[in-house]
């Protein structure tokens, strides 16, 4: 476990950026692990809560120490390399504790001011979708009643068209004897 009093040093202290700069064999912050491939990558949110900033930064330190530390080393050995450290550097746990616990309540209150936002957004959708399917219907209608008026206007022309047509064939057809001619069209 070379490399770990590294890393937690750099978590609880800041260096000048002079010194920092002097000393090229600094360790690269750990990298968050891996989103796994089969589920959908969800953004982290960011650490909300009411207690002070320098609490907020002392809880993500101590997050980013516990994920830091190998998989495979025991829960035990884990919680007490994190319980040096902060002893070590002056934080209290129970003070960590306490941010992370507000940390917590302030993300379900998130999560359900978010909860609320969303049921007004879909209300909203849905009613609008119901005025729509209204909308649509009026309109089905609508076109129902002109392919109606259509068809009876259609079938009503036809039957004045054959009456035309018959007086029509009436003046065109020679009558014997009248001396009556063929209108031209």
């Amino acid at each position: 476990m070379k490399g770990i009093g590294e890393k937690v040093l750099g978590l609880f202290i800041v260096q000048d950026e002079e010194e920092a700069e002097a000393e090229p064999n600094e360790l690269p912050p750990p990298s968050p692990p891996a989103a796994p491939r089969a589920r959908p990558v969800t953004p982290k949110l960011p650490l909300t809560t009411a207690a002070p900033n320098e609490e907020k930064e002392r809880l993500t330190k101590v997050i980013a120490l516990v994920e830091s530390l190998p998989a495979e080393a025991p829960v035990d050995v884990k919680r007490q390399i994190v319980a040096a450290s902060l002893e070590a550097f002056g934080v209290r746990i129970d003070r960590v504790v306490a941010a992370g616990d507000a940390t917590c309540v302030a993300l379900d209150a998130q999560v359900d001011e978010d909860r609320k936002k969303t049921e007004d957004v879909l209300a909203d959708a849905e009613a609008r979708i119901a005025k729509l399917r209204s909308e649509i219907a009026e309109i089905e209608r609508l076109m129902q009643v002109q392919t109606s008026a259509h068809a009876d206007l259609t079938d009503r022309a036809r039957r004045e068209k054959t009456r035309v047509r018959a007086a029509l064939d009436f003046f065109r057809s020679p009558v014997s004897g009248t001396g009556v001619r063929r209108v031209s069209r």
